[in-house]
């Protein structure tokens, strides 16, 4: 059944659904709540047309969303709905091959990295890749870090924006997650569950590896940041009503001396370094595939791949679907 409801008409039903749900949370503070993204692609679709790359380069950094120049196209991507190459490609078709294009085009392949790496290692993605460069902590996730209640005006705001949309800004989940792993020595796996359990967005091998990209053991050192980099991309948004002592107060030669008072030699090449011999460049993309059941093809969607562009659904347009769940659909749910 296909129904051709208007904006307001899909709001009122994701409303209603919300509402149908309440109270099959696990968590007493969770809720059922419509989220800020309409599914589908028609949505999809529009949201790629009204996308500008232009200023993207030097703007994509900005938490503020009235300045910032993400297109805000994740959760279509994470799902399938929009591919890869359709949002490259839309892209070149309207701006060409321009500076702005390129860094756009460049985070497309990081998305697309992070996937032939999991497709080459599988669930190792959740272990360390490499050795670590610095120390790292074992602490759980503090439930003052999981609700947003750490007294830092900067953390809270893009948890809650976590909280309560299902998205949180790619440069703020950057500072989110530096300071979990390195400012509060909280394991980096703890933090890629919690991102996972609530990002509308939370691709299983961007997800896993860019916060191992964050704690050391899938890059060459650890990413820290400071509060000049943080009023650089926020302005005064969060700096000017902070009361808390701000731990990232200092250049970054006295931040790395006080978050890494033990240095780490660094040992073997890690994981990553097998890849070239597993001929990760050659690995396909995960996709949809078919197969057959009592003689009749079948098609089978995942979480990765729910277009009506999907290769294996235009092949075989006629045939029956199977929506087909691994178990990081679900892995973190709670």
């Amino acid at each position: 059944m296909v129904l051709n409801l208007g904006e307001s008409d899909r709001i009122r039903q994701a409303e209603e659904l919300a509402w149908q749900l309440e109270g099959l949370y696990l968590e007493p503070r969770q809720s059922a709540r419509a989220a800020p993204y309409l599914g589908g692609r028609r949505e999809a679709l529009s949201r790629l047309e009204a996308f500008d790359v232009r200023g993207y380069a030097s703007t994509r950094n900005d938490v503020r969303e009235e300045r910032s120049g993400v297109s805000r196209l994740s959760p279509y991507i994470r799902h399938g709905v929009l591919g890869l190459r359709e949002v490259a490609e839309a892209v070149r078709e309207r701006y060409g091959d321009h500076h702005d294009s390129r860094k756009f085009w460049a985070e497309l392949g990081w998305r697309q990295f992070w996937k032939l790496v999991h497709r080459a290692w599988g669930d190792a993605i959740y272990e360390p890749m490499e050795e670590a460069k610095v120390a790292l902590g074992e602490r759980p996730l503090p439930a003052e870090l999981r609700e947003g209640r750490t007294g830092l005006v900067c953390m809270d705001a893009a948890i809650r924006d976590l909280l309560e949309t299902g998205y949180m800004h790619n440069h703020a989940r950057m500072w989110v997650a530096s300071y979990v792993v390195h400012t509060c020595k909280v394991d980096w796996r703890e933090g890629e569950r919690w991102f996972y359990q609530h990002l509308l967005d939370g691709d299983p091998a961007s997800n896993a590896l860019s916060w191992q990209w964050i704690a050391s053991t899938f890059s060459h050192k650890p990413y820290i940041f400071n509060r000049e980099n943080v009023r650089k991309y926020s302005g005064d948004t969060f700096c000017a009503s902070c009361s808390a002592s701000c731990p990232f107060d200092a250049d970054y030669p006295e931040l790395e001396a006080r978050l890494f008072a033990r240095p780490v030699p660094l040992g073997q090449a890690g994981r990553v370094a097998g890849l070239e011999q597993k001929g990760w460049q050659d690995l396909p993309l995960a996709q949809s595939g078919r197969s057959k059941a009592g003689g009749k093809t079948l098609v089978w969607l995942h979480g990765d791949s729910l277009s009506i562009l999907d290769p294996a659904l235009q092949a075989y347009p006629e045939a029956d679907r199977v929506l087909f769940l691994t178990r990081n659909c679900y892995r973190n749910a709670s």
